[in-house]
């Protein structure tokens, strides 16, 4: 029905809007159309619909390959360290359903350094945004692991080319991915209760980890470094950018890996260790 502040404008309309703003990268009058046209008897069956017309819906083009059509990895072509802002925000923009508002939110979560002076870097960061978007409405674990081998992820938390142990040397697997899992990918700092409140314990919260657990886990981001099966990575050759990390025994850890009360056996291989 017709508002009291506009007549031409009906209550469905004004929550279709509202609600297309929180899950949306942005709002059209035909989305807001096609919404109220859904609801059925009521606005809530309307939006059962669309969310699941909004899962069912495929991923945008590949950002990564609209960086490759724009000719970005050959040097006559680089636009210098903002490069991938404009094709990452007409892409959120012109396809900026649920899927996109999802992706967005991720982002936001695995955050990664979008702007650097390194072309390929662009291309890993535009990867990694397909990854984000290809697997908005998947398993949060699959995903983990997925950001674990991702080449942009490795790059910004320093655990690309991560080695394991000397002992000669006293040199320790770098604990920055580890920690950085630990405390803002997954469980976080503190355990908490169903409502939310933090759990105590001596009068304190209770912390869900300890350094022994940051060093255990640190283990397992030994040996992994980028597929060069392609060639080395340079201006005109950013295809490792985009592939999964690949794992090297020789400077994998070998040895036991404990942490959350969890034990990884010696002499399990990397791929192992992760999954």
């Amino acid at each position: 029905m017709p508002t009291t502040e506009n007549p031409a404008i009906s209550t469905e309309e004004i929550k279709a809007s509202r609600f297309l703003a929180h899950a949306t990268m942005g709002v059209k009058d035909r989305d807001i159309v096609s919404l109220c046209s859904r609801r059925g008897k009521d606005f809530e069956e309307g939006l059962k619909d669309w969310f699941h017309n909004q899962i069912k819906t495929p991923s945008p083009p590949s950002l990564f390959n609209t960086l490759l059509a724009g000719g970005y990895h050959n040097k006559g072509n680089y636009g210098g360290p903002h490069i991938i802002d404009e094709p990452l925000w007409n892409l959120f923009i012109e396809h900026g359903g649920l899927r996109m508002r999802v992706a967005f939110a991720l982002s936001q979560i695995f955050v990664i350094n979008a702007n650097t002076g390194k072309p390929a870097h662009h291309f890993a960061v535009a990867a990694f945004m397909d990854m984000l978007i290809d697997n908005a409405f998947g398993n949060y674990r699959t995903l983990l692991e997925k950001i674990c081998r991702s080449p942009a992820m490795a790059t910004d938390l320093t655990f690309i080319n991560n080695r394991k142990a000397n002992p000669e040397t006293g040199s320790l697997p770098d604990e920055n991915f580890a920690r950085e899992i630990l405390q803002l990918f997954s469980i976080g700092l503190y355990n908490l209760n169903l409502d939310g409140t933090l759990k105590l314990k001596g009068g304190k919260p209770e912390e869900t980890y300890d350094q022994e657990d940051i060093m255990g886990l640190s283990r397992v981001f030994t040996g992994w470094g980028l597929n060069l099966s392609s060639g080395r990575i340079k201006l005109g050759n950013v295809i490792p950018s985009r592939e999964p990390l690949i794992q090297s025994d020789k400077v994998h850890e070998p040895g036991e890996k404990i942490f959350l009360g969890k034990t990884i056996s010696a002499g399990t291989d990397g791929y192992k260790s992760l999954s």
